[in-house]
């Protein structure tokens, strides 16, 4: 597993223990970062054409209810030729979350797993005020971070901005 290599990194001296935990998350974003800003302009673009969008999903939906064939041919036809022309798919959108959903989560269950092992070095590699890295965070301070610095990002997103007209 590559965080046991990186722990024998840590152990050499040439990282805190802590800080391979960190670097391999760091590792992990930067080999996803071009997908992060492709997937980001893909959204902001899908952003700019979601009103015409919009509009001719309603306009389906009523030729589908009221069974126009051909009104739903083009009314399919005009939606298409709108994605293609802004080079925008509603499902391209789930790319990112797909592609990091493996990484992240063998992450997690290996750092999890990670944290049964009988290394000694886990009892006493920690930072700060969590000293025992096998035990979850005594005052909570890293989850509310975490959930603090994931709305922050939220709220500054180049997206966020588009969604309410404010110049990007």
């Amino acid at each position: 597993m590559v965080c046991f290599s990186c722990h024998e990194l840590g152990g050499a001296k040439l990282m805190i223990r802590w800080a391979t935990i960190a670097a391999l998350t760091i590792s992990i974003r930067l080999c996803l970062f071009p997908l992060v800003v492709r997937m980001t302009k893909h959204n902001i673009r899908f952003q700019s054409v979601n009103p015409q969008f919009t509009a001719l999903m309603k306009r389906l939906n009523e030729a589908k209810q009221t069974r126009d064939q051909a009104q739903m041919a083009v009314v399919t036809q005009n939606l298409q030729g709108l994605m293609k022309e802004h080079d925008v798919s509603p499902f391209r959108a789930f790319t990112l979350p797909l592609v990091q959903m493996p990484f992240f989560l063998s992450m997690f269950y290996g750092l999890r797993n990670f944290a049964y092992t009988p290394l000694p070095q886990l009892k006493e590699g920690g930072f700060s005020w969590v000293t025992d890295l096998t035990m979850p965070d005594p005052f909570w301070i890293l989850p509310i971070t975490s959930m603090a610095l994931t709305n922050l990002v939220l709220i500054v997103s180049p997206l966020r901005r588009c969604a309410v007209g404010a110049d990007i």
